[in-house]
């Protein structure tokens, strides 16, 4: 993990003198103590670690239960309630997505336990909805939904409209999806319209986003690839597990990247170096087994699932509108 740091702290404190200098100031140690701790970094204790990462933005510090081994986990995160910061929030994801298209052998594989970014950072009125929900929780918005759309909308189309997922759809990939996967969106809709801030209008618009994603899996699921020459393979699974985390894995120059939500706005990128890989075998090959390929079926149970989808959807609507 200090090599790691070092790694990462040098070039930006302007050389080995100067970061040994900011060691000293941020550590409060002497010289020599900086200069043993690098020698031996068993001996670094796991706060100066912590507190190093955070004050350079770094990510945060994993630690297995000896502290030989760590792995940085970096932040993406949004910053702030502007295009400027939105663009730069993007712009840092896909680029880490981007690395995953440009090796010819990675497999992206989605456990969504909450509906993927990927599915409605196309889709504007999903994702001002997510970005208003956002914003309020953090109090960086008060008002109704109205209000924030006519502030926001077009920002986000134009978001929409940059191509921000050509990377997805040119890739092949794995998705395990359930009953839940909607839930957490259905949550959030639930109480911005029990306090007023949603009109019937724009729950109307956020119906047919949502409907509009469950037909693009429709679709992808029947030609059994996400273009029309059969060439970008893509696979669909009702999972009957519980999904740990909304995570989207992929392979990286021999390696395990985890790219794990924590909110629509706030990622976490991980190398997966700790795991051995026959754990991590062991750990999917669970939740595979307590999935259907939905690939693999019949397409009387392939119209069951997208049903149960589409049911859910119209029901939940359907509801809040009687209320």
């Amino acid at each position: 993990m200090l090599k790691k740091l070092v790694e990462l702290l040098e070039p930006k404190k302007g050389g080995r003198k100067k970061l040994i200098h900011y060691l000293m100031e941020e550590l409060g140690k002497s010289e020599s103590a900086v200069y043993r701790r690098l020698k031996d970094a068993k001996s670094v204790p796991v706060e100066e670690l912590q507190s190093l990462v955070e004050e350079n933005d770094l990510g945060w510090a994993i630690f297995d239960g000896s502290r030989e081994e760590t792995s940085v986990l970096q932040h993406i995160k949004l910053q702030s309630l502007t295009e400027e910061s939105l663009q730069e929030y993007i712009a840092k994801l896909w680029r880490e997505l981007d690395r995953a298209v440009a090796e010819q052998d990675n497999s992206i594989l989605i456990l969504a336990q909450d509906i993927p970014l990927i599915h409605y950072m196309c889709l504007p009125d999903i994702l001002c909805f997510r970005l208003f929900d956002w914003a309020t929780q953090l109090q960086q918005f008060k008002g109704n939904y109205s209000d924030f759309a006519l502030r926001y909308k077009g920002m986000c189309t134009r978001i929409s409209e940059a191509s921000h997922c050509s990377w997805y759809v040119k890739r092949p990939s794995t998705e395990l999806w359930n009953e839940c996967t909607l839930v957490p969106l259905m949550r959030s809709i639930r109480y911005q319209y029990g306090r007023n801030a949603l009109n019937e209008r724009e729950l109307s618009l956020i119906e047919q986003a949502l409907n509009k994603i469950i037909a693009t899996l429709r679709s992808w699921l029947q030609r059994g690839s996400k273009d029309g020459n059969g060439d970008v393979k893509f696979e669909l699974y009702d999972s009957y597990a519980n999904l740990p985390i909304h995570i989207l894995s992929y392979s990286l120059e021999g390696q395990v990247r985890k790219l794990i939500t924590v909110d629509p706005f706030w990622q976490m990128l991980m190398d997966d170096v700790l795991d051995e890989e026959e754990d991590r075998a062991v750990r999917f090959k669970a939740i595979f087994s307590r999935s259907s390929c939905l690939n693999s079926v019949s397409e009387v149970e392939q119209a069951t699932f997208f049903g149960k989808l589409e049911t859910q959807v119209t029901d939940f609507f359907a509801g809040l509108k009687e209320q």
